[in-house]
């Protein structure tokens, strides 16, 4: 049966693309019958292009979770190079180089915009200040969060008194992106932890 689909998706010019733990001789191993899917096999091998993601040389990787561990690390500092940093995590979920990203009109209430300057398969990379020194609300940044599903923050300043109305914003906007399970990535100018960021004075 399989063998006789892929004959007729193959023959319309439908492209194949499966990822197995197997290579293709092996799959089905010790299966009931196996001769019969046979035929399917060395077709496989006859029109498809095999690709070994796991040289023997190396060690086993689990291409699924790359990912994750590229997330395991979302707050940047200056002393990491935080914005070619935060770069990079886009550059893995968004699978394009952040200088090709267009930019994205983001539409807020009342009519009015905001501009995403990069944005790609669901990430965005915004700067702090269009958020929290502009005039933006819980209903700005609730938009934020709907549309996309990871954001990158940059140029994070360090927050006190001094500047309390950006502060306030940016604790506004942390609590809409986690409560609608949006994830960020700060690259901040100052503090190394998150615990650093804020001064009272």
């Amino acid at each position: 049966v399989l063998k006789r689909l892929f004959d007729t998706l193959l023959g319309q010019g439908v492209v194949f693309v499966a990822t197995s733990n197997r290579p293709p001789d092996d799959l089905y191993s010790h299966g009931m019958n196996r001769e019969f899917f046979l035929p399917f096999i060395e077709l496989v091998k006859k029109q498809c292009i095999v690709f070994n993601l796991k040289p023997a040389t190396e060690h086993p990787m689990d291409y699924r979770r790359a990912h994750q561990t590229m997330l395991q690390n979302l707050w940047f500092s200056d002393a990491q190079d935080s914005n070619a940093s935060a770069a990079s995590v886009f550059e893995s979920l968004a699978a394009a180089p952040l200088k090709h990203a267009a930019a994205a009109q983001l539409s807020l209430f009342m009519g009015r915009s905001l501009t995403i300057p990069h944005v790609s398969c669901g990430v965005a990379w915004v700067p702090f200040r269009a958020l929290c020194d502009a005039r933006c609300g819980s209903s700005d940044f609730l938009a934020l969060a709907e549309r996309f599903h990871t954001v990158v923050l940059v140029g994070v300043p360090p927050l006190s008194l001094d500047n309390h109305d950006e502060t306030r914003r940016f604790i506004i906007l942390v609590d809409e992106l986690y409560e609608h399970r949006c994830r960020v990535v700060v690259a901040t100018e100052s503090a190394e932890q998150p615990d650093d960021l804020f001064k009272l004075h």
